[in-house]
């Protein structure tokens, strides 16, 4: 198989792949308000196991709850990928020190608001896999084939598309979610990304202890 055509492989899977990136958060999903989650509470760290159980992100009854944790990876991290082998090591290891560091939170979400939730951490997978793929396979095609600069130059292109692509996906999924973060102290957790009628019932239950 020549270059050129093995570069028009190559451009198919990966276009394939980008598309059923952008269609995945569209299964399953159901609309949520979440332009009503747009508060902050501060809850001492003795009371998240008190929360009550109304939606952080769309005020609803909630039906279960979801962990999330502070010192989440920034989404630039990602464009490491770009480096290779190498880059894709030190991703990983920034990747497992933010899971072993910060608080974790069981936050109550409502059926609707948790489908947007995994659809959006669906979709973040799926184009983090693709984000460290592609230019993988892209060395590994330049290390296989004789290509011109216009190839060259058009495999630069795939991979940069491929990590933006799971920039945005990043980012889509930190606002699908409720963010965690901690003071200096350990003494308070605040919670981005909630519904007011939750910051009422947070502070209603506080009112009666």
């Amino acid at each position: 198989m020549s270059g050129g055509a093995l570069l028009g492989l190559f451009a198919l899977v990966v276009l394939s792949c980008a598309a059923a990136s952008v269609a995945l958060p569209v299964l399953g999903a159901k609309a949520v308000r979440e332009s009503d989650a747009d508060r902050t509470i501060a809850i001492p760290i003795t009371d998240l196991a008190q929360l009550p159980e109304v939606c952080a992100r769309t005020g609803d009854a909630a039906i279960g709850w979801v962990e999330e944790r502070s010192g989440a990876l920034n989404p630039a991290a990602i464009f490491l990928a770009v480096l290779g082998p190498i880059g894709v090591v030190v991703l990983g290891a920034m990747w497992f020190v933010s899971k072993q560091r910060g608080v974790v939170v069981e936050v109550p979400l409502s059926s609707a608001a948790r489908d947007v939730r995994d659809a959006a951490v669906k979709r973040l997978r799926f184009a983090t896999m693709l984000a460290i793929a592609v230019p993988f396979a892209s060395l590994v095609l330049l290390s296989l084939v004789s290509l011109s600069t216009l190839g060259i130059a058009s495999l630069v292109v795939v991979s940069l598309a491929a990590i933006g692509d799971a920039v945005v996906a990043a980012h889509r999924a930190r606002f699908a979610r409720v963010r965690v973060r901690t003071d200096r102290d350990g003494e308070l957790v605040s919670l981005d990304g909630v519904h007011p009628e939750f910051v009422a019932a947070v502070q209603a239950a506080a009112g009666k202890r």
